[in-house]
């Protein structure tokens, strides 16, 4: 909820001009077909139609209609719902950008290692070509060599044949001659021993035939599939524009709920009409169904002061005159978790709820949380130590009393209007119709007062000659049709019908 921007109205959504007729009047409504005419409209479309009624009537308590409340819940559903998609899809965003620069890490990643491996593998493939020309160098300069030995002894032959054919007679060159033929057989029979193990030795490389095949280091794909998010339109009230209630004349005692022993200084109605009672005597809430009957109680940690229930929530909360509150959880009725809220006031006594937040009065400040307890704001008031609130969702208002004096506060902290009568110093409990008329608990003269919307006095609904008798809580149920009265002199909770 904000509680700072405010709302305005085109001023053609609010014309009374008839569409289908320029220059006529708007001056009636047919039930029949749901349908908003002029008189043209009246005689030519709808001369038929038996439930037909002035706009005046039609119009009357409108804003407490049926199709006024469900105007306000469907855009309240579809606001929630747009708030619900926008944070999918900026959740997909910030995922899609998180996830794709991590896949760029991991290729950057891959990248310096497929780097290494490569230089790993030419590094080994260097050193192997080295060995390979070490080794059979080696080998090639000894045949090398074995080949220059050879050729010294030939040539050492080739100068003794020189000098025998130049020097020595016939006779002994002739003996020298047929040794010598024995000594080439030998070098001729070696040399050709020799060159039967000799070998031609070449290095080749052929680049691998896997190397070109490498396009990728892996796939990359996008996944899609339809969104988690659905919206799915709130149900269309019927609208009742004829049969609007009229605010409740008459409050007949109906029963009482005997609380003895018990100092029952708040209340609050479930959804499905369970009553909540706070014990500040103990550390209970006590739990009553809708026959009032008593059910169970839910122990909390404290003396408990205020109650209220969140609206299509099963949850409920409780304050207890300290810094902190304490939830609880209806289906069960179970204890939940206790949060402190940061405050300079000692204690925190009044509670109230929408379906979007909770409301805490201090002093002099009412404390915005949302539903899980976390602080969103302040709202400074010029009020002292609130007792009792409620929050009008319909006129952004808290209504607020601190014992001595009754404020109506707009959102921002501003004053609407306040109240108080002569003589009365212990205004209690707070709560307000479905017709947004505020009741209030005025402890000492033991009256309920009732005033209108706008501040002003309607009447005492309920007095001592009722049965009241030092009342301290009250609240209506779901429908508002039961009014529930805490009557702390005599331990009873009066339950009146409302008619």
């Amino acid at each position: 909820m904000d509680f700072t921007q405010k709302s305005s109205c085109p001023s053609d959504i609010t014309s009374l001009k008839c569409v289908q007729h320029p220059g006529k009047q708007l001056e009636y409504f047919c039930t029949d077909h749901d349908a908003i005419c002029c008189r043209d409209c009246l005689a030519k479309t709808h001369k038929s139609c038996d439930k037909t009624v002035s706009l005046d009537t039609a119009a009357e308590h409108v804003k407490q209609s049926e199709v006024f409340t469900d105007c306000k819940e469907r855009l309240r559903a579809y606001l929630k719902s747009i708030d619900s998609i926008l944070k999918n899809r900026d959740k997909n965003l910030n995922d899609i950008q998180t996830t794709g620069k991590a896949i760029m890490a991991e290729i950057k990643s891959i990248q310096g290692k497929l780097i290494q491996r490569i230089n790993e593998i030419a590094k080994n493939m260097i050193r192997n070509i080295n060995t390979i020309i070490e080794d059979d160098s080696k080998h090639l300069q000894s045949e090398n060599d074995q080949v220059l030995n050879l050729r010294q002894s030939a040539e050492l032959y080739q100068k003794d044949i020189t000098f025998v054919k130049e020097n020595v007679p016939d006779k002994p060159s002739f003996i020298f001659i047929r040794k010598m033929s024995d000594n080439i057989s030998k070098i001729e029979e070696n040399l050709q021993s020799r060159l039967q193990k000799f070998e031609d030795v070449w290095i080749e490389f052929q680049e691998s035939a896997e190397v070109a095949k490498v396009e990728s280091f892996g796939n990359v794909t996008v996944k899609r599939q339809p969104s988690s998010v659905s919206f799915h339109p709130e149900k269309q009230r019927q609208a009742q524009t004829l049969s609007v209630q009229t605010t409740c004349q008459t409050f007949e005692l109906e029963t009482q709920i005997d609380v003895s022993g018990k100092s029952i200084t708040g209340m609050a109605i479930t959804d499905d009409n369970m009553l909540l009672l706070c014990d500040h005597g103990c550390y209970e809430v006590f739990v009553y169904n809708e026959m009032n009957q008593y059910i169970s109680s839910v122990k909390m940690s404290s003396q408990t002061w205020d109650i209220t229930v969140i609206p299509k929530n099963s949850t409920a909360v409780v304050t207890f005159d300290t810094k902190y509150i304490q939830f609880i959880y209806v289906k069960t009725l179970s204890p939940g978790k206790r949060i402190t809220i940061t405050t300079d006031s000692e204690r925190l006594y009044a509670i109230t709820s929408t379906s979007d937040n909770i409301m805490v009065g201090g002093t002099g400040n009412i404390y915005i949380l949302d539903i899980e307890g976390n602080t969103l704001s302040v709202i400074n008031v010029q009020i002292g130590s609130i007792l009792y609130m409620n929050y009008l969702e319909t006129r952004k208002q808290f209504y607020c009393t601190d014992g001595g004096n009754v404020c109506c506060m707009m959102q921002d902290g501003t004053e609407a209007f306040t109240f108080s009568i002569k003589n009365e110093t212990a205004y209690r409990s707070i709560t307000t119709d479905n017709h947004e008329n505020v009741y209030i608990i005025e402890r000492n003269t033991g009256n309920i007062q009732r005033l209108h919307p706008d501040g002003t006095v309607d009447r005492d609904i309920l007095t001592k000659n009722c049965g009241i008798k030092d009342p301290l809580a009250l609240c209506f149920n779901k429908t508002f049709d039961k009014l529930y009265i805490s009557n702390y002199g005599s331990k009873e909770i009066l339950i009146f019908n409302c008619k």
